[in-house]
């Protein structure tokens, strides 16, 4: 598990740094950022699992919208650091590859 959130996170960084260079995603975002709006996908949790799909495609449109570049307005507070990630217990061990 560990290996493989390591590479999800380096492909992640990559992706978005080409993204960001491009113009494409707002400049104030960063792999930290992406990582727990997955995690955060990830808890949408219901008894109906068609409609939780549903639930998770909608807010993943949403954050995909929200980090469309120009940004609409400046974010608040600096973005979560490379320490933080494991705050949420489960981010160390599934996005992190470890504690």
């Amino acid at each position: 598990c560990g290996h493989d959130a390591a590479e999800y996170f380096v492909a992640v960084t990559d992706l978005l740094e080409l993204t960001q260079a491009a113009g494409a995603v707002r400049p104030d975002i960063t792999a930290e950022d992406v990582a727990l709006l997955f995690e955060q996908l990830q808890a949408v949790q219901i008894d109906d699992k068609r409609r939780e799909v549903t639930l998770r495609r909608r807010y993943l449109e949403l954050a995909l919208q929200a980090l469309r570049a120009p940004g609409a307005a400046p974010l608040p507070g600096p973005p979560p650091t490379t320490a933080m990630r494991c705050l949420i217990p489960r981010n160390c061990i599934s996005l992190f590859g470890g504690r």
